[in-house]
Formats: structure tokens, sequence, C-alpha cells
């Protein structure tokens, strides 16, 4: 369990869109917007986990157009945040008071999660190298579950933290817009990585 651990900390060190997302999401809305996108990405991966670990993994092999579908929503809304930050104001970040919006960034970050089918098939491939699942108990799941959050919430808030950190040394205008069009150019980017996977 500790080497799942230190593996499963790694896993989510490497840098991908969902990664992407949340460091865009960071410099153009600040710190709070971003930890709700990693926690709909975290809530992704536990269902994922949850899945895997009660052998649904085959059951999902067979819902090919549902993955599909999911991860055309999880990409379209990931483009759509990247035109917005390329577009937001240059004093400041967005406002997150107005109705839905974190419900909305906290459901792209799900959709991100669980319309990219590669990460169950990551844990299908992942858990058995470290827990027999012929066996894999309640105690197992909510150890495996846990190193999920600890290290999402960890590594996820280091890139966050040193997003910020960026972001806030952005005070001239000039600056800040080219910012918010790098940032939203990589969302789009992220968004269409995710949306083109094969």
């Amino acid at each position: 369990m500790i080497a799942f651990a230190i593996a499963m900390g790694f896993f989510t060190a490497t840098p991908g869109p969902g990664i992407l997302a949340v460091i865009s999401q960071a410099v153009s809305k600040g710190p709070f917007s971003a930890f709700l996108l990693l926690s709909g990405l975290l809530a992704g991966d536990l269902v994922y986990i949850i899945a895997v670990s009660f052998g649904v993994g085959v059951v999902a092999e067979q819902m090919g157009d549902l993955f599909y579908a999911v991860r055309l929503l999880g990409a379209g809304y990931l483009i759509y945040l990247g035109w917005r930050t390329w577009h937001t104001a240059i004093d400041g970040h967005d406002k997150l008071n107005h109705p839905g919006a974190k419900s909305k960034t906290l459901g792209a970050g799900l959709l991100i999660s669980l319309g990219n089918p590669k990460v169950m098939i990551f844990y299908i491939a992942f858990l058995p190298t470290f827990v027999d699942m012929a066996t894999i108990s309640t105690t197992d799941i909510a150890f495996i579950c846990a190193a999920a959050i600890t290290s999402t919430y960890l590594i996820g808030g280091a890139y966050i933290v040193a997003a910020g950190k960026v972001s806030h040394r952005l005070k001239q205008g000039s600056t800040r817009q080219k910012f918010n069009r790098i940032s939203g150019g990589l969302l789009m980017s992220a968004g269409l990585a995710v949306g083109l996977k094969s």
C-alpha cells in the first residue's frame, strides 16, 4: 500500500490535460476555482477506482458511446473556459458568486475525468500490481481512495499555489492580458487534447 501511494503520487504529478486545466484555472480565475476543478477531477478518479475495485471495468468496456459523449462534453467545456479566459477582463479574476458558477467548475472537472476512459484502463492495469483484486477488501478500497485524495490535493495543490504566485505578480495590464491569453490557449489546447483522444 505504501508503494501504491508513492506510485499514485508520481502518476498525479505527471502533467496531463487535467493538471494543465487546473493550472490555467488557477492563473486566470484564482486558487479557489482551481481547487473546485481539481476536486471534480478527483471525483471522477474515485468513481473509476471504485468501479475497477468492484469489477465494473468489464461492463464499462461496452459503454464506448457513453464515454465518447462525456468526453466531448468535457472537451467542449474546457474549450469554452479557455475562450472565456482569453477574453477575461484585465482588472482581475472572474467572480464565482453568480448562480451555478461553483457547480459548473466542479462539474467540468468531473466531466474531464469521466470523459477519459484511459483513466479507467490505467487503474485496471495499475491496481493489480499492488492489490490482489480477487480478495480486495473494503479497507483496501478505502486506503486506495485515501491515497488518491491525498496525492491529488497535495500535488495538485502545489501546482495551484505555484500558479497563484505567478498570477499575483502580473499586475500590469498588458502583461496580465498576455498571460490570460496564454492561459486561455492552454485551456483550449487541453480541451482539444481530451476531445481528440482515440
